[in-house]
């Protein structure tokens, strides 16, 4: 054999043996890769990527339109089952159970077998009281609660704990199911023995914990039985509530313990906003005219309409007309305690009103109470804002203008429970505090730890029309930035200033007007002197208004009797706030007008006469004529000045 011959054979036979090196370690690195998990590999808490072999989707509402669920995606649900965004997040979308005796259902791809074993994962969410469970049916059309096999939930009347099905009865686990959290749960199913164990993570559970009632984790099927599992189902019972659930996964092949997708949030950690800034809630555009309710996730009364906008006929904005009219819309993303956040929009009034737009901690506000936070007008402080601080309505000093679009930003801390209040429009060209009876920070109508979650509009008794344009609601920031519309500024009206009253005593003595000296001269004296206490002069008419009981939604005004004067005194008499002192001259004496001062509206704070003697009154031979005061408007009153004996 010649040397090439054997250089040949000895390079071939180290290539062969390389190959099949590296043969075996691929068959090697294949098999680690399908061999089940161990123990500590499928701890809570590995990533959903790295573990979705076993798990097949039911569903995660990706891709799907907000509003009712039923007939899409394979799903059959009743009408109050909607998907909505994400309440935490903002973005993606969820399945929303609201109401009594709702229900939706959908089959599994793959069905857990009769004598197999399998998991369901999903994640739930619920709001304050629920009654509501979710689970397993081996039912093609679940709707009845004995459609059920396994099924987890929770009740009113057992202080939140994660409920559980045990055969004929259902039992209180050890576990708790936390409000307003992201809950991971995970249903594993022994069919062969009509069995299945509970796990949570989520709320106080940083790791997969078992839910135990007592010492016990299994538990029995509602029916048994030798049918396969094949629907996930849900379901609210007649105490209603509000369940949300997302990530819906099975793994028909045996017990998987990993987190199939989604967020199983902790209290001490509890997930961010995805991200900040506006938000829009709703800006109208492309909203037909007419009624409100049921467009665009609204919920309305039928007072509530989408109009053109009444400055200039562009664009479309929503009116609330009447008394008790009423309108919300959940926010694209709440605003969680304890995060802070910002709503904002635009508002508008014509004549007097009593309405208030502002946050509320509940899907569908619809009476007073359920305000957090509140900022509008009424008729007991007409042309002021108004804003509400736990029990109490507070007048602010800034103008709520008629006909003028105003900016409105209400600035929410939801773990203090305060807020404060800013506006631009009308006289204000800049971003403005609101302040009321000396505060700027206000609290919550009620506090407590929930999530802002709406917009909420309302009128009371008094009705009026409000206007509302471009709400946004920021949750994760206080954004002084205006995200939409116009908030147009100009002078504010101008107000008529009466002449003030004289602060000292003079005497008036005409320069052209002849005096006739009369045989005897009478004194006139006043019969009373009372201190007089200013009264602020109204900005629109003469009506004096009462202070406002805190505990009534409307506050009414109240006018004041306003006394004719009889004939003019040579002093003005001091009032008090509920009457109009008077004095009486001498019958037998009448005065001469020889020269006048006018004095118009009503006595100013800084305005108070002082008389230190007593003048002497020249008498004519005609009365003067009283003034006339109908219907207890303003009027001008003319006082003779009378010339002085000295």
């Amino acid at each position: 054999m010649g040397l090439n011959s054997i250089l040949k054979r000895s390079k071939g036979a180290i290539l062969w043996k390389l190959s099949a090196a590296l043969f075996a370690i691929f068959l090697i690195s294949a098999g680690s890769l399908n061999a089940e998990p161990s123990a500590d590999s499928s701890s809570a808490g590995q990533s959903a990527s790295a573990n979705l072999a076993g798990w097949e989707l039911v569903d995660n509402f990706s891709g799907l339109s907000h509003g009712a669920l039923n007939g899409r995606n394979g799903w059959t649900s009743t009408s109050k089952v909607k998907v909505e965004a994400d309440p935490v997040s903002g973005s993606g979308q969820v399945m929303a159970l609201s109401g009594s005796d709702e229900y939706s259902f959908k089959p599994f791809a793959n069905a857990i077998p009769d004598e197999g074993q399998g998991t369901i994962f999903f994640r739930m969410r619920q709001i304050e009281s629920l009654d509501a469970f979710a689970g397993g049916s081996d039912v093609s059309n679940p709707s009845n609660w004995s459609d059920f096999e396994v099924q987890v939930g929770a009740q009113p009347a057992t202080g939140g704990q994660l409920l559980i099905r045990d055969g004929g009865s259902i039992s209180g686990g050890l576990t708790t199911l936390y409000q307003e959290v992201w809950h991971c749960i995970w249903l594993e199913v022994d069919n062969g023995s009509n069995s299945y164990k509970v796990y949570a993570r989520g709320g106080g559970y940083d790791t997969r914990v078992p839910v135990l009632v007592g010492d016990n984790d299994s538990f029995d099927f509602r029916n048994g039985g030798s049918q396969s599992l094949k629907t996930f189902f849900s379901r609210t019972g007649s105490n209603g509530g509000e369940l949300y659930i997302d990530d819906i996964y099975v793994d028909s092949s045996g017990f998987n313990t990993t987190v199939a997708a989604g967020h199983c949030e902790q209290n001490d950690n509890l997930q961010p906003p995805s991200e900040g800034g506006w938000k829009l809630i709703d800006n109208f555009n492309g909203v037909s005219l007419g009624s409100l309710n049921a467009k665009n996730g609204w919920s309305a009364t039928s007072g509530v309409q989408v109009v053109s906008d009444p400055n200039d006929g562009s664009g479309r904005v929503v009116s609330l007309t009447g008394k008790d009219q009423q309108s919300s819309k959940l926010f694209p993303q709440e605003i969680r305690n304890p995060y802070d956040g910002t709503l904002f929009f635009r508002m508008r009034r014509t004549g007097s009103v009593d309405g208030f737009g502002g946050g509320s901690d509940l899907k569908v506000p619809t009476v007073w109470e359920n305000f957090e936070t509140q900022v509008g007008g009424q008729p007991s402080d007409a042309g002021k804002f108004r804003v509400r601080s736990e029990n109490a309505y507070l007048g602010s000093s800034q103008v709520f203008q008629d006909e003028t679009w105003y900016c409105v930003w209400i600035e929410m801390d939801n773990q203090t429970n305060e807020y404060r209040v800013f506006a631009r429009g009308g006289q204000y060209d800049a971003r403005t505090t609101i302040s009321a009876d000396g505060k700027t920070t206000f609290d919550f109508r009620n506090g407590g730890s929930s999530a802002l979650r709406s917009f909420f509009g309302r009128t009371g008794q008094a009705g009026g029309t409000l206007y509302f344009d471009d709400i946004y609601v920021d949750a994760d920031n206080k954004n002084s930035s205006k995200p939409g519309g116009d908030c147009p500024t100009a002078a504010p009206p101008q107000e008529d200033t009466p002449t003030p009253e004289p602060t000292s005593t003079a005497t008036s003595i005409p320069t052209n007007t002849p005096t006739n000296t009369p045989t005897n001269t009478p004194v006139n004296t006043p019969t009373a002197t009372s201190t007089l206490t200013p009264t602020p002069e109204p900005t629109e008419t003469s009506t004096l208004t009462q202070t406002p009981t805190p505990t009534q939604e409307v506050i009414e005004s109240t006018p004041l009797p306003i006394n004719t004067p009889t004939v003019a005194p040579t002093q003005i008499p001091e009032e008090t706030p509920t009457a109009v002192s008077t004095a009486t001259p001498n019958p037998t004496s009448t005065a001469t007008a020889t020269a006048t001062a006018t004095i118009e509206g009503t006595v100013q704070p800084d305005a108070t006469p002082v008389f230190t003697q007593t003048p002497t009154v020249i008498p004519t031979s005609s009365p003067t004529e009283e003034p006339e005061n109908p219907q207890n408007l303003l009027v001008k009153i003319y006082f003779p000045i009378a010339l002085l004996n000295e």
